[in-house]
């Protein structure tokens, strides 16, 4: 495993995926199918999904959402996950029967589509990998770019920002506070911990 992806591991040193469907026989599949390279977790309905995903929102890398469950759908489920800042990020690949589901789940942010009947487990396991990978990925690209604590560019970030901006239609305000270390010295660490 690549050293820069080793943040996102569970605590076993396995990356956490959920399982979401309502039929046993589905998810006994698929936990088959992941158990060895990932650490399983399942839901049987979409409020079960909502709950369990929030709980293990530091630790989860993907979502695995069959679209069609009594009760809450999978697409209600996605579309709850998408309004929620603190587990928006989280990656979905939705799975279903319904083809015509495909369209309509990515526009509302799934990040892929798995067919059921399942396709070859090796097809299973590379979307699974790729999507957890480009979304850890864009995850370090992210922290790298912003600061920590305001969530505003820092320098690097700022400087790509800027060189891909068209300053013909852009107003820039530059502010420099004074003693701002002080500031930053004495309520930084306060309102990191108020927010975590």
């Amino acid at each position: 495993m690549p050293q820069n992806h080793k943040k996102f591991h569970s605590v076993n040193g396995k990356r956490q995926i959920l399982v979401v469907d309502d039929e046993l026989i589905n998810r006994n599949i698929l936990g088959e199918i992941l158990k060895t390279e990932y650490d399983v977790l399942f839901a049987e309905d979409g409020l079960q999904a909502l709950q369990m995903i929030r709980e293990n929102r530091n630790t989860l890398s993907l979502v695995l959402l069959d679209i069609l469950m009594p009760g809450m759908s999978g697409i209600e489920v996605l579309q709850e996950v998408r309004k929620d800042k603190e587990i928006a990020k989280i990656p979905i690949i939705v799975i279903t029967s319904e083809q015509s589901a495909e369209v309509d789940s990515l526009k509302k942010g799934a990040i892929d589509f798995i067919p059921k009947p399942y396709p070859a487990v090796d097809v299973i396991l590379a979307r699974v990998l790729r999507t957890i990978e480009l979304n850890e990925d864009r995850n370090i690209i992210q922290s790298t770019e912003r600061d920590t604590l305001t969530g505003l560019y820092n320098r690097s970030g700022y400087d790509y920002f800027i060189s891909h901006l068209d300053l013909s239609e852009t107003a820039l305000i530059i502010i420099d506070v004074d003693k701002f270390k002080g500031v930053n010295d004495e309520l930084g660490t306060q309102m990191r911990a108020v927010g975590e």
